[in-house]
């Protein structure tokens, strides 16, 4: 048996072993693996040819100075390390290309390898569903646009992934080494590092880290010195953890608005978890009175904590700006935002997950997001595909179900 914890410290036990799967269902999966590779070719031949997007004219701009061998990064105004954009360079100068349809070619394969640690480690976590619940999360709508475009977030994302299989498999030091390449594209990996390090050690570290064990935590996890040590150089050197600061991109901030954005997008994008567990959600509420209490300090820390200051944020060219807009107005789109936060907030609580240790996604992924004063969209792809990789599995028709409400999704986003 193996049992799998959520927030409320309730145990769910489920048998090991593959689900039993029909040859109706394995065929069913199958051609949904097929549909998604085609989707996928898709969302790549709809953009590969288009104009260069936002932040694509900054990454586009480091790609081309390492490609003409200036090595000037400043004029980018890219905040990112670039590991990134090194490697799309390299690419290219072996290609002998350098157009943006080209950029965009060599971007989107590097996602595609970014998406072997999702089937593998869907393999090791949810065995009969693995495929299903790699699908799930290859078709997420907020992951899917960014295979092709110049953005540094999939890679960064599959290298995270990368480390966390290593970890998986109990390897702390490649776990580090791949770790420290993350913090190559994105400097904020650095912050996944708990997560990373408690997965990749023996046993159940996190009940026992304030009882004594944690200098045993520390002996066993000495590799992820290394990242720490790459990090700390950056910042010796840099004197911030941000390339080309400004004014709009401070050092170091505190702000609850991506959390508050992460929290409606898992409302929207996991509707269907979300409705299955309302059953669960109103039995702790009718049940737990702490529960209430807890979604009343909830209230107010959303009236307090969330607002929309960030420059870029105030524009109307995107979608997400204008609903953060019409939320900061007050009123009907308010509350509408506000419930669908808090009934975010109670499916995490119901939801277990497959493992103890993963229950560590919701402090750290509350850092990542808290560092952050501008609210994008693309912040939240990294904690929800996690969330998705650890959550313990539903029913098959559940399953189907999301990665057919994703599909719908998709279709949505494009055709508009």
């Amino acid at each position: 048996m193996e049992t799998s914890v959520g927030l409320l410290g309730h145990s769910v036990k489920h048998m090991e072993g593959a689900p039993s799967f029909g040859g109706m269902r394995s065929t069913i999966v199958m051609l949904l693996a097929c549909l998604t590779g085609v989707v996928v070719a898709q969302v790549f031949f709809a953009f590969r040819g288009t104009a260069l997007q936002f932040d694509e004219i900054g990454q586009y701009c480091r790609i081309s100075s390492f490609l003409s061998g200036t090595w000037r990064t400043q004029d980018c105004r890219v905040v990112t390390l670039p590991g990134y954009h090194v490697l799309v360079a390299w690419a290219l100068s072996l290609w002998g290309a350098s157009s943006v349809p080209a950029a965009r070619t060599v971007s989107f394969f590097l996602s595609l390898l970014s998406c072997i640690p999702i089937f593998l480690i869907t393999r090791i976590l949810h065995r009969g569903y693995g495929l299903l619940r790699a699908i799930q999360i290859v078709t997420l709508p907020i992951l899917l646009p960014f295979f092709p475009l110049l953005y540094t977030d999939v890679l960064g994302l599959g290298m995270l992934l990368w480390a966390l299989l290593a970890a998986l498999r109990r390897w702390p030091l490649l776990a580090a080494i791949l770790l420290t390449a993350a913090i190559c594209v994105r400097q904020n990996a650095i912050l996944w590092l708990p997560l990373i390090a408690v997965v990749s050690l023996e046993g159940n570290i996190l009940p026992h880290l304030f009882l004594g064990s944690l200098g045993s935590l520390l002996r066993r996890g000495y590799a992820f010195l290394l990242p720490i040590v790459f990090f700390c150089a950056f910042l010796l050197l840099n004197g911030s953890p941000s390339l080309n600061r400004s004014a709009v991109t401070p050092s170091v901030t505190f702000s609850l608005g991506n959390i508050f954005f992460a929290l409606f997008l898992f409302a929207v994008l996991f509707l269907p978890l979300v409705l299955r567990q309302a059953p669960r959600m109103a039995t702790i509420l009718r049940e737990r009175w702490r529960i209430s209490m807890l979604l009343l300090v909830f209230f107010i820390i959303f009236i307090f904590g969330f607002d929309v200051t960030h420059p870029i944020n105030q524009s109307a060219m995107q979608v997400r700006d204008l609903i953060l807009r019409s939320v900061a107005g007050g009123g009907l789109p308010w509350m509408f935002f506000f419930l669908s936060t808090a009934i975010a907030f109670l499916t995490m609580l119901v939801t277990p997950l497959e493992r103890p240790k993963f229950l560590l996604l919701y402090p750290v992924a509350f850092i990542v997001l808290s560092t952050t004063w501008m609210i994008e969209t693309r912040y939240a792809i990294v904690p929800l595909v996690l969330f998705l990789l650890f959550r313990k599995s539903q029913s098959w028709r559940m399953e189907m179900i999301q990665v057919a409400y994703n599909l719908a999704l998709c279709l949505w986003v494009f055709m508009g």
